[in-house]
Parts: C-alpha cells; structure tokens; sequence
C-alpha cells in the first residue's frame, strides 16, 4: 500500500514485517495522539509556550515512530515555536498539524485493517 501520509516501506521495516506490532503501534498512537493534541491546544489557549514545546515535542517523536514525515514537520514547527517563547502563528501550526493527524489516523488504519473496521 502506497501512501503520501506516511512513507509504508519505512514503517514496515520498522517493525520488522510483525502486522500485530504494527496494530499495536496503531492503537497506542490512537489512544495518546489525543490527549498529547489536547495538552498543545491548551498551552496555546493558555498562552503557555513550554507546554507547546513538550508536547509538540512528545507527538513529533510518535510521528516519527510512524515514518510520518509531514506530521512530524507540523509538532516540529510548533515545538520551535513554543521554544521561542512566542507562540505567534501557533494556531495555524496547530491546523495543519489537526489535518496532518487525521489524514494519518485513517491511512494507518486503512494499511491495518485493510476493507474490515478497526
């Protein structure tokens, strides 16, 4: 399975061909991605800049773990923008990384449930 979200092969590779430690992968992703999301919300709402930078820092490095290159672009630049100390445009990092996080959520789904419902 192709994808523009995330690169498979890499992911694949990373987890040695084990499809159970993939959907395990999976699901810890789709428990935590969440709350890590909410924790970002809050900081920026809050205007708390450290609180961005943890956790964009916390979800760069699960989208990593995912070979999702864009994902982890879009914590990256919001890490960067909680370490700053400003945390001006982080509303719009925050978009894209929302958009970035559902296209990902359901391609990883579609690879480990193929047509069947997770």
């Amino acid at each position: 399975m192709k994808s523009e979200i995330f690169d498979t092969t890499a992911l694949w590779n990373r987890v040695e061909g084990d499809a159970d430690l993939l959907r395990e992968l999976v699901a810890v992703f789709a428990a935590e991605a969440p709350t890590i999301l909410a924790q970002i919300e809050l900081g920026i709402r809050s205007g708390n800049p450290e609180m961005v930078e943890k956790a964009s820092h916390k979800l760069k490095g699960s989208a990593l773990q995912l070979s999702a290159s864009a994902a982890a672009t879009a914590a990256l630049r919001l890490e960067e923008i909680g370490k700053s100390k400003s945390l001006k445009g982080a509303e719009a990092f925050l978009s894209t990384l929302c958009n970035e996080l559902r296209l990902l959520q359901g391609a990883l789904n579609a690879m480990v449930c193929g047509d069947s419902v997770c």
